[in-house]
């Protein structure tokens, strides 16, 4: 089994990965394979980070293939997101200056999830 091609929407997401392979991340126009190591954390940026740090973390596109070989696959996922939906999300203020434009205004969580689930959050 494999996922599409996604960002996570969360702040960070965690996956404890193993040897079967199959995790790519979109760099520009072209699909880099992750390494696979026994035992290895990988943390994603998710959309809200990006969003609550305007800008200086990316959320990174990423999948993951079918598994081809014969190692079973197992992915072990920790995410962190708030949970009320009314809240307001947006730049942390100090990271908003003259040199450093906001990128993104404010918005409920919600409304940036439905924002957010088509990959370009720069509509926020």
């Amino acid at each position: 089994m494999g996922l599409k091609s996604h960002t996570d929407t969360g702040v960070i997401t965690v996956v404890l990965w193993e040897q079967a392979g199959g995790l790519q991340v979109k760099h520009g126009e072209a699909w880099l394979d992750a390494t696979p190591s026994s035992g290895v954390l990988i943390v994603n940026i998710g959309n809200l980070l990006q969003v609550m740090s305007n800008g200086e973390y990316k959320s990174a596109e990423h999948r993951v293939l079918a598994n081809p070989g014969p190692i079973p696959r197992l992915s072990v996922s920790v995410f962190y997101y708030p949970l009320v939906c009314d809240d307001q999300i947006g730049p942390i203020p100090e990271l908003v200056s003259a040199e450093k434009l906001l990128l993104f205004n404010n918005s409920t969580l919600a409304n940036t999830w439905k924002i957010t689930s088509g990959h370009d959050i720069r509509g926020i």
